[in-house]
């Protein structure tokens, strides 16, 4: 999930809906394919949590991502009944931590900078 996230937040999404747009497939080496959720909850979490307003908060003064709010994605999980609470948790928790980690990596690039 981390690594998914990761891939995501730091601009993997863009990069493959390029692929996608010139009809293009990197095939297994795809980091969306090789990192897919494999688990009713990882898939519930990335649909929710990557496509959804509303569930991450942020900072009221920067605006900068702080985390995901997991009351709100297991408010809107469809199909909770069949899905394994802790795993859901163990989803958003690793989710959280690969988007924040590609959240902190343009500003540590500009703390760098200023130095």
């Amino acid at each position: 999930m981390r690594r998914l996230a990761e891939w995501i937040g730091g601009g993997g999404g863009d990069y493959c809906k390029g692929c996608a747009d010139l009809g293009t497939d990197c095939g297994d080496a795809c980091p969306m394919r090789a990192n897919a959720p494999r688990t009713g909850e990882g898939v519930a979490v990335v649909r929710i949590a990557g496509s959804s307003g509303g569930v991450w908060r942020r900072n009221g003064f920067s605006g900068r991502l702080e985390g995901l709010s997991a009351e709100e994605v297991l408010a809107r999980v469809s199909g909770s009944e069949w899905l394994d609470r802790d795993m859901l948790i163990a989803a958003i928790n690793g989710f959280e931590a690969g988007m924040l980690a590609a959240a902190a990596k343009p500003a540590d690039k500009e703390k760098e900078k200023n130095y």
